[in-house]
């Protein structure tokens, strides 16, 4: 059971992606313990490389140094995003997009252009993987690796590309189970059964998908891609699930009943969207510590 605190390595001293939140790292602890004494086991988080870049343009790796220490002292395990399918965030400097966040080109970006340095950044996407598995493998509280947040491209393009980045990360680490992170089924590159082909390749080893789409507990395509992790014999978490408005009990029983119908349908684990320890009683999507969907993570 855990949450996405996608803003989680954002940091005035390293880099603040404007939304994230205002926790930043002095409020590390805090959020941790709220978390762990709800229930929660596992934080995923957006590790990209405009997090490791301080404002003199350099590597500088102490907001995600003091993210990994905090989860380790508080009991919590991560699953970091290492890049995303979108620009929000993934991008160096904050004024490099004024007008906010637009979507990576799905055919040259996941053709070659991850080969090189993007988006002001200091290096290629493939030297970021390298470079962040290498210097965070085998620690405590790592759960997994996240390739992408939510990809998306033709289906050759993207098996290729996710051959490569396993690759990468495996040369690093080769016990740490990697996820592609996808939406799910009905995505370009993940449509029908090139799901199931995308996730059974080499290194994949644990499925995702993400439920935005209906209220219904168990959504076609949350069980459609449980069928296909079955049929390859991987397990499965739900990623992401979100609904905006606010958190009344109506709101409440729906993500009960979706948690447990995702739980007996096979489900290994499920993550809601978003946690805010800046917001403690939430709005929208996003929740904080005094939120009664708090409760959830105990009743599982």
């Amino acid at each position: 059971m855990g949450v996405n605190v996608w803003g989680l390595a954002a940091a005035e001293d390293v880099y603040d992606c404007g939304g994230s939140s205002t926790l930043h790292q002095q409020t590390l602890d805090s959020t941790f313990s709220h978390l762990k004494a709800a229930g929660v086991d596992v934080v995923r988080f957006f590790a990209f490389q405009s997090y490791a870049i301080n404002s003199s343009g350099q590597r500088d790796w102490k907001a995600l140094d003091r993210v990994f220490a905090s989860a380790q002292a508080n009991g919590i395990h991560l699953i970091p995003a290492l890049g995303n399918n979108w620009v929000d965030c993934d991008y160096w400097p904050l004024s490099l997009y004024p007008n906010g966040g637009q979507r990576k080109d799905i055919t040259g970006w996941y053709v070659d252009g991850y080969k090189s340095p993007y988006d002001g950044y200091l290096t290629s996407y493939r030297q970021w993987v390298t470079d962040v598995v290498d210097r965070y493998s085998g620690h405590p509280s790592l759960a997994a690796w996240e390739l992408i947040n939510e990809p998306r491209a033709n289906t050759t393009v993207m098996s290729n590309f996710i051959t490569d980045a396993v690759q990468l990360v495996k040369a690093q680490d080769p016990v740490t189970p990697i996820s592609i992170g996808s939406i799910g089924h009905g995505e370009p590159g993940f449509y029908g059964d090139e799901y199931r082909m995308q996730n059974a390749l080499p290194g994949v080893g644990w499925a995702t998908v993400h439920d935005y789409r209906t209220d219904d507990p168990l959504p076609v395509e949350v069980a459609t891609d449980l069928a296909y992790a079955a049929q390859l014999g991987k397990p499965l978490f739900v990623g992401e699930m979100g609904r905006d408005g606010v958190f009344d009990q109506t709101k409440i029983a729906m993500y009960r009943a979706k948690m447990q119908a995702a739980f007996q349908a096979g489900a290994v684990g499920y993550l809601l969207w978003a946690y805010k320890d800046d917001q403690p009683s939430g709005n929208g999507y996003d929740f904080g510590y005094t939120s009664p969907v708090m409760a959830l993570f105990s009743e599982f």
